[in-house]
């Protein structure tokens, strides 16, 4: 066993056991990774929605121990109202499901962290959400032609620019059945 380290994203922490957890993160280089804790960890690392150092074991298995982990990003404004930490919530389901361990996963986990650190511009985050399954589609290279609306979405080359667009309920709907129809 080798000892490893890596930055990425805690999309889920799942209890085990009593004090123990299981944290599913989303790393660049490494993908999806699954750690495990042998003792209680800090809250607010186990807390998801935050970006960290994450310190483990490499083995041969799926599940890697975890040994220590460094905050380096709350995120805290997700987590101080209900609207965000929803969005929070299905863009962080939206990776566990497109993600796999051992991709390269630098296009998904700095499209996240930046959706997820502008998440407090929007009023409504639909329209945010939208964008981001559509980017991530694009990433995965499974979409090409697009109907003008969504492709404008796509097209959004700042924040800015894609909080000024009015929430559209069809064409939410749509890039839900394209996402959903896309995997």
């Amino acid at each position: 066993m080798t000892e490893e380290k890596t930055t990425g994203l805690l999309l889920q922490s799942i209890p085990y056991l009593g004090q123990k957890r299981i944290l599913k993160v989303l790393t660049a280089d490494s993908g999806l990774l699954s750690f495990f804790t042998k003792g209680k960890l800090s809250p607010v690392l186990a807390t998801p929605f935050v970006f960290a150092e994450w310190v483990f074991q490499k083995t041969q298995k799926e599940l890697y121990p975890l040994t220590d982990a460094t905050l380096l990003d709350d995120l805290s404004h997700l987590k101080k109202d209900y609207p965000s930490l929803l969005a929070a919530g299905q863009l962080a389901n939206d990776l566990l499901r497109t993600q796999v361990p051992g991709g390269d996963a630098q296009g998904p986990l700095t499209l996240a962290l930046a959706c997820l650190r502008k998440l407090p511009l929007f009023k409504e985050p639909a329209i945010l959400l939208a964008a981001f399954r559509l980017k991530l589609l694009a990433l995965e290279g499974l979409i090409d032609d697009l109907p003008p609306p969504l492709q404008e979405l796509l097209a959004a080359k700042s924040f800015a620019h894609l909080a000024s667009l009015s929430k559209d309920e069809q064409v939410c709907r749509e890039v839900d059945l394209l996402f959903e129809e896309k995997l």
